[in-house]
């Protein structure tokens, strides 16, 4: 576990450092989840 939190702090230290994101955004960012939908036809050639 502590070398995983070392990892994360070297990742993402400046984001942490800069304060309208701080430590606290970034614990929320870390727990936050994304979902993309509809990339179906992404790609596909249209006649």
């Amino acid at each position: 576990m502590a070398g995983t939190l070392k990892n994360e702090w070297e990742r993402y230290s400046r984001q942490m450092l800069f304060s309208p994101i701080g430590r606290k955004g970034q614990e929320y960012l870390l727990k936050s989840r994304v979902a993309i939908i509809g990339l179906g036809a992404l790609g596909s050639r249209s006649f």
